[in-house]
């Protein structure tokens, strides 16, 4: 997407990980990529996902989820 000229928000749960994601895809691609540090396994964090998604402050046009799934 980024390559593709999009604006990104990204999530994950290590914030250092997506640091680097975020850096190296605006040097790359010249995007604007915003950081979420956020654990989907937390109704908290899911809810500042959620918050984010519906905020009027950037309009969000595309969602895409991928996160993982496990069992233990």
């Amino acid at each position: 997407l980024a390559r593709e000229g999009w604006d990104l928000v990204v999530v994950a749960r290590n914030v250092s990980a997506l640091d680097e994601l975020a850096r190296e895809l605006e040097k790359h691609h010249g995007v604007t990529v915003d950081v979420l540090a956020a654990d989907l396994m937390v109704a908290e964090d899911r809810a500042r996902v959620v918050n984010r998604i519906l905020s009027e402050q950037d309009v969000i046009g595309m969602v895409v989820n991928n996160a993982g799934f496990g069992t233990s």
